[in-house]
């Protein structure tokens, strides 16, 4: 039995969360409950030092993590870690970090630097495949382009692991592995904040206090909103579907809504199963690109994962035992697992549904099919029956 997927199945695909598959003709299948499987690492397990400011997965599935004293690679078992005492590198303390599509790891290190220092002499590049370190300057020698020397912030990367870089001079930069970089005037000499990049290359950036620009991947201005609410790259996420959530003034959300219109709800309003909306406040959220998951930090700590239609997964609460600590930065791998970074070493978060509910049915009566699989190619889905 072949059933194919109409347009709406592709588009709901796109912008599905975690463990969710959806109707098509006329199968549907609902996930609810989830568990969580948890495992910490910290310094007792070999990692060089338990404030985790950065994580990255490579394409051979190593995990990268960036902490105060040195950058560690992780492959389940032991850690190889990249510091000035392993002489594998010259610097110690990891700022923040992202990874190209050609496995580049970019690194900011904000230790060895005198005040003045030039915002791209903070950078490493650590090529994961070698383990080699190199500054831009050997990396790319004569073609880094001078918009390159007035970096401002910390770049962000598309789906297809492009990077965007913000600058001081009012010009936005895309490095592209296949294609080098490319720069495009903005705003001259008026710097910017890059809150968020869609996985098919959107920018979405803050001008001055209160001015909201989009550019497309081509890099032309697409969209200019005035007045808009300050906030930041650490309380933006562009989901699939290339709309940005902006969160603000602790419980508020402003989101693109149809018509190029921006719209601004309340935590509640927008999250209407979130335990706890009236009162919490977001520190920081996370946009999942593997799982389509939300996770939310609020300023008291506790991380909530919004994962289905089962509702809001709440971390602490699942595990009481773990420390009061800050957490700093999430990641995820192909698989769905999540890391969480935190004051006190890492968490390696795996999560799998309890509990299916199955339907099939035709409209109006239901059917004797048995659905033994399930699986979507293009524009078909195929169920295995009998």
């Amino acid at each position: 039995m072949t059933i194919r997927c109409n347009e709406s199945w592709r588009i709901i695909v796109r912008a599905g969360l975690l463990l969710v598959l959806v109707a098509c003709g006329p199968f549907r299948t609902i996930a609810q409950e989830y568990n969580l499987q948890v495992k910490y690492f910290g310094i007792e397990d070999g990692l060089s030092h338990r404030e985790v400011n950065g994580l990255s997965i490579d394409q051979q599935g190593f995990y990268w993590i960036g902490t105060r004293h040195g950058m560690n690679r992780f492959d389940g078992y032991e850690f190889k870690v990249w510091s000035q005492e392993t002489g594998r590198i010259d610097r110690n303390y990891v700022w923040a970090q992202v990874l190209d599509g050609a496995g580049e790891l970019w690194v900011k290190y904000i230790d060895n630097s005198p005040v003045d220092e030039d915002e791209h002499s903070s950078y490493r590049l650590i090529d994961t495949w070698t383990g080699k370190a190199r500054t831009l300057q050997e990396r790319f020698g004569n073609d880094l382009p001078p918009a390159m020397y007035e970096l401002n912030g910390f770049p962000l990367a598309d789906g297809q692991g492009n990077l965007y870089f913000s600058t001081r001079i009012g010009a936005l930069v895309r490095y592209s592995p296949d294609a080098g970089f490319s720069v495009w005037p903005l705003a001259p000499d008026q710097p910017f904040e890059l809150l968020g990049v869609s996985g098919r290359g959107e920018s979405w950036i803050k001008l001055g206090e209160d001015t909201l620009l989009r550019m497309s991947p081509e890099g032309q201005l697409t969209g200019r909103w005035e007045n808009q609410p300050a906030s930041g790259a650490e309380l933006t996420i562009v989901d699939s579907t290339g709309t940005p959530w902006i969160f603000h003034s602790g419980n508020l959300v402003t989101r693109l809504v149809g018509g190029g219109i921006l719209e601004t709800l309340s935590l509640a309003e927008a999250f209407p199963d979130f335990p706890g909306a009236k009162d919490a406040k977001v520190a920081r959220v996370k946009y999942d690109p593997v799982s389509h998951a939300i996770w939310l930090n609020l300023t008291s700590d506790i991380v909530y994962g919004k994962l289905g239609q089962s509702g809001w997964i709440s971390f602490r609460e699942s595990y009481p035992e773990i420390p009061e600590a800050r957490f700093r930065r999430f990641a995820s791998d192909r698989f769905g697992r999540v890391l969480i970074g935190t004051d006190f070493g890492f968490y390696l978060v795996g999560i799998s549904a309890s509990r299916f509910t199955r339907y099939l049915w035709t409209p109006g009566k239901r059917t004797a099919y048995s659905v033994r699989g399930i699986e979507c190619s293009g524009d078909t889905l195929f169920l295995s029956t009998y």
